[in-house]
C-alpha cells in the first residue's frame, strides 16, 4: 500500500483479513518495511481470529512482525477468559523487553527459530510456535547476555544471567519447564 506523507499522522491501523498466521507475519513485515519508521502499525481488524493456540499464534505472528495487535469483535465479556488471559500473557512479555527500539529481522533466525525482532548487537527477541531443537540467532555479537526465556501459552518464565556468547551463528536449547510455543528475550549485559 502507498502510505502518505503526513506527519500529523503516526498510525496505521491495518485490515487483513486472512487466517495464516506465517501471512500475516510477512504482512506485517512487509509493512513495517514500507512504513519506514513513519507510523506505529496496529494490526486491528482481521476476521474469523480465533481463539486459544490459533489466536496465540496469529497474535504472536503479528507483534514479531512490527506491529501492535487488537482483536476486532474482543470483548470483556464474551472472549473467553483464557483468550484474554493469553493477550496479557503477550503484553507483559512485550512491556518487559525494549522491543520500542527494535525491528524485524527474520535474517538472523537459525536452527528452530521461526521469527526475530532485534536491535542486533544489543538486543533481540527470538520466538518459534513449535519448536523442534533448539532455538537460535545468525550473527551474534560475542559477548555476555541475559535471557529471559517466555512459555507463550502458560507465561512461565526462566531467567538465565551472564550468559557468554561467541561470535557468529549460536543456538541454545529451551530450559526445562518451557515449552515449544515460546519466546526468549536476549539482552547483552555489560560484562
Amino acid at each position: 500500500s502507498e502510505f502518505a506523507d503526513e506527519p500529523n499522522i503516526d498510525q496505521f491501523a491495518i485490515q487483513y483479513n486472512i487466517t495464516d498466521a506465517h501471512a500475516l507475519h510477512e504482512a506485517m513485515v512487509n509493512t513495517w518495511k514500507q512504513a519506514e519508521g513513519r507510523y506505529n502499525l496496529n494490526m486491528s481488524e482481521a476476521k474469523d481470529w480465533g481463539t486459544g493456540q490459533e489466536l496465540r499464534f496469529r497474535s504472536w505472528a503479528c507483534a514479531m512482525g512490527g506491529a501492535y495487535v487488537m482483536i476486532l469483535g474482543m470483548d470483556i465479556a464474551t472472549t473467553p477468559k483464557s483468550d484474554l488471559e493469553d493477550c496479557g500473557r503477550l503484553v507483559r512479555f512485550f512491556e518487559s523487553t525494549d522491543f520500542n527500539v527494535m525491528a524485524p529481522h527474520d535474517e538472523l533466525r537459525f536452527s528452530g527459530t521461526q521469527y526475530v525482532l532485534a536491535q542486533p548487537g544489543e538486543s533481540y527477541i527470538a520466538y518459534a510456535s513449535g519448536l523442534q531443537g533448539e532455538m537460535g540467532l545468525k550473527d551474534m555479537t560475542p559477548g555476555v547476555y541475559k535471557f529471559r526465556w517466555f512459555d507463550c501459552a502458560t507465561g512461565k518464565e526462566v531467567v538465565q544471567e551472564k550468559i557468554k556468547i561467541a561470535g557468529g551463528d549460536q543456538s541454545w536449547g529451551k530450559p526445562n519447564g518451557i515449552g515449544t510455543e515460546l519466546a526468549v528475550y536476549i539482552k547483552r549485559v555489560k560484562e
